[in-house]
């Protein structure tokens, strides 16, 4: 099976639909979604998605991209091409969501390692990548993708810093 990529359009409404519902009836947030939880449509979403790109006054330019398996969305992933402060504790460059029902079946690792072409293609020389330090899968994704622990903070949970090199 091959993991591909894609800019979120509204020909994956139905399916995005789904993956929120997903996350809901999980009672897990969807790290990574800009904000798919909380919209009305996802045609509002995908308006949203746009401003992101360009940046706003509350939020850095990023890009979000949907991962899919055989055309069907097994996760989302967002690459922030900038870091606030806010970012720099817990966030960092990049956030992932892989669908409850489809973990463990390497996916995020293979997200990740997809999106980071595409940082530094815009010229990131590193991310950081934030996860708990009670998140274990989060953690072996970000390392066999080259993360390095940095540190370790404490914000409203305790929160993992990893630093991956792009050059």
């Amino acid at each position: 099976m091959t993991l591909d990529l894609v800019v979120p359009t509204l020909a994956y409404q139905q399916q995005l639909l789904v993956l929120r519902r997903e996350f809901q009836q999980a009672k897990e947030a969807i790290v990574g979604g800009n904000g798919l939880a909380e919209v009305t449509s996802i045609a509002a979403w995908l308006t949203q998605l746009q401003l992101y790109r360009r940046g706003t006054a509350k939020m850095v330019p990023g890009l979000t991209f949907l991962a899919l398996v055989d055309q069907q969305v097994v996760g989302i992933i967002n690459l922030r091409l900038g870091l606030n402060q806010a970012l720099r504790q817990f966030g960092g460059h990049i956030g992932y969501s892989v669908r409850p029902t489809q973990r463990r079946r390497g996916y995020g690792r293979q997200m990740l390692a997809l999106v980071l072409p595409y940082a530094q293609a815009r010229g990131l020389k590193r991310v950081l990548l934030t996860c708990a330090t009670t998140n274990i899968g989060s953690q072996k994704v970000i390392t066999s993708n080259g993360g390095r622990l940095a540190d370790t903070v404490n914000t409203t949970r305790p929160t993992q810093r990893y630093w991956i090199n792009l050059t």
